[in-house]
């Protein structure tokens, strides 16, 4: 009883991640691009990120640029080259990664919500 309490929950997560992946699809196909950016560059020494844009046409760095270089750093665990590449990764990551847990907390609420109406209005 209790095991298929615990997989009718985690039916319930992964159906929602599901549908939350499908509602920002933009979002999404980002991510996936970037992860795959990330795991050829990592472990192939393949570079299909894009440059920044910013720094091609004018020749001087922005905020951003060394982000992902600063992020690769954090995967290869070498954190005080991650802060001299661009020391904000460590503001914009853990900000990226609480806005996503909130958002998709929003998002999964708003979803046990319709759900509920749709119980409701269906007695």
């Amino acid at each position: 009883m209790q095991t298929e309490t615990r997989l009718q929950t985690t039916n319930n997560i992964v159906r929602t991640l599901l549908k939350y992946v499908w509602f920002h699809k933009i979002m999404s196909s980002v991510a996936v691009y970037f992860v795959v950016a990330i795991f050829l560059k990592l472990f192939f020494a393949v570079d299909v990120l894009v440059p920044c844009l910013w720094r091609t046409l004018t020749g001087y760095k922005c905020p951003g640029c060394g982000l992902t270089t600063s992020f690769l750093e954090i995967l290869k665990c070498n954190f005080l080259d991650a802060f001299y590449t661009n020391p904000l990764i460590f503001i914009v990551l853990p900000a990226g990664i609480f806005y996503m847990i909130v958002d998709f907390k929003r998002f999964a609420k708003r979803e046990a919500e319709k759900d509920m109406k749709i119980i409701s209005d269906s007695k």
